[in-house]
């Protein structure tokens, strides 16, 4: 799990970098009521640094969900991770 003050380090240092991982990092939110941390993102492709990014999350705990809707360009990508209850 990514710390508050690790989430506003972050941001600052890499303000200028548009890259999928600053995407992800800064579109993740904690859900109190479903207890996971979540993001969804809508990229137009999936590159293969991309999906190289995608495995650090998963290597991390994250789980990656990646949908296409017939009806709409690109993809919808969701990162999420549910924290168990003890």
């Amino acid at each position: 799990m990514i710390l508050p003050n690790e989430v506003k380090r972050k941001s600052l240092q890499n303000s200028n970098l548009d890259t999928l991982e600053v995407k992800i990092d800064d579109a993740l939110r904690y859900d109190s009521g479903k207890d996971r941390v979540h993001c969804d993102l809508t990229l137009n492709c999936l590159t293969t640094y991309r999906i190289n990014t995608l495995f650090k999350y998963i290597d991390a705990g994250y789980d990656v969900m990646i949908s296409n809707e017939s009806d709409k360009n690109g993809v919808t990508l969701t990162v999420y991770h549910y924290f168990d209850k003890e």
